[in-house]
């Protein structure tokens, strides 16, 4: 029984913990604004899901790279 008990903790822990340097890592301004320019600055190739949207006037469009949001309805 207190194996189990030792073993949730310990468990419940190692969550919070991964959880704390995960946040810290993810909120930390230089890596960051890192991202930003490397994707400001990407020359790859992109790849979008292939769902569509249907405008108002019933034309469709696919999503466009980098951000992959939805191209604008003409």
């Amino acid at each position: 029984m207190q194996s189990e008990i030792k073993t949730i903790v310990s468990a419940t822990l190692f969550i919070l913990i991964f959880g704390i340097f995960s946040y810290a890592i993810i909120n930390n301004p230089s890596t960051s604004n890192l991202k930003t320019s490397q994707l400001n600055n990407f020359s790859g190739s992109w790849a979008c899901t292939a769902d569509i949207f249907i405008c108002p006037d019933g034309t469709e469009v696919g999503r466009t790279p980098p951000y992959c949001q939805f191209a604008e309805c003409q």
